[in-house]
């Protein structure tokens, strides 16, 4: 019988630089690598701004001590808020900022635009200032007329509510007596001489009017991001 010739054996060529296969995988992996990298490198950008320390009443005019930085992660919003490279002394606050808040921008106005605000500094017992008070505290001021002729006094009027403090000034002698506290309280320019006049009739008292109580301020937190404590 005649031998019958055996196939010829096809062997598989070794791609090449300009395989299409070749390319496609290595684009693919490129790609994942720039995305993955992308991705790792947003999860771990974090941005600086100031937050309030303490409670701060609407009308405070800021200054650094009032505030503090946070390192936070945002994500699509932290232009609301204020950068720590901005300079906050002197801005005033629109409305109430709770502690450990962030400072949004939509809650400043201009330095200056308390113009029409005077500081009063009015003297009150150590035992009729509520504990912790200080600047940016919210209170309602109090007189209690002196004696009379041996009279009652009567009772306690309210002479300006919702001031904002200024500063507390502890030292002692200041007003003659030792006991007494120098509270120096933002004042309407037009309450200025019902203010001064009630620190001659009687004993003034501050009432601590917590902050939020007129429904505007937000509750403390870290809105929008996730923070951690700056320097």
């Amino acid at each position: 019988m005649p031998e019958i010739p055996s196939p010829r054996a096809v062997r598989l060529a070794a791609p090449g630089w300009l395989d299409p296969r070749l390319v496609a995988g290595v684009l693919l992996v490129l790609v994942s690598v720039v995305v993955g990298a992308k991705v790792v490198s947003d999860a771990d950008e974090y941005e600086q701004v100031w937050a309030a320390r303490l409670d701060l009443a609407a009308g405070t005019v800021l200054a650094c001590g009032d505030l503090t930085v946070r390192r936070v992660r945002f994500y699509g919003n932290g232009r609301r808020y204020l950068a720590a490279r901005a300079d906050p002394a002197g801005f005033v606050l629109a409305r109430a900022v709770g502690a450990d808040e962030f400072i949004a921008r939509a809650a400043l106005r201009p330095p200056g635009t308390a113009t029409s605000l005077r500081l009063v500094t009015l003297p009150v017992q150590r035992h009729h200032v509520p504990v912790a008070l200080g600047h940016g505290s919210l209170v309602d001021l109090y007189v209690t007329p002196k004696p009379e002729g041996g009279e009652p006094s009567g009772s306690s009027q309210l002479v300006l509510p919702r001031a904002v403090v200024a500063s507390i000034d502890e030292g002692a002698g200041r007003f003659g007596a030792g006991s007494d506290l120098g509270v120096v309280l933002q004042v309407p320019e037009g309450k200025v001489a019902a203010v001064v006049a009630a620190a001659q009739r009687g004993a003034l008292d501050l009432v601590r009017v917590p902050t939020g109580a007129d429904g505007t301020a937000v509750p403390g937190g870290s809105p929008g991001g996730r923070g951690e404590q700056g320097g």
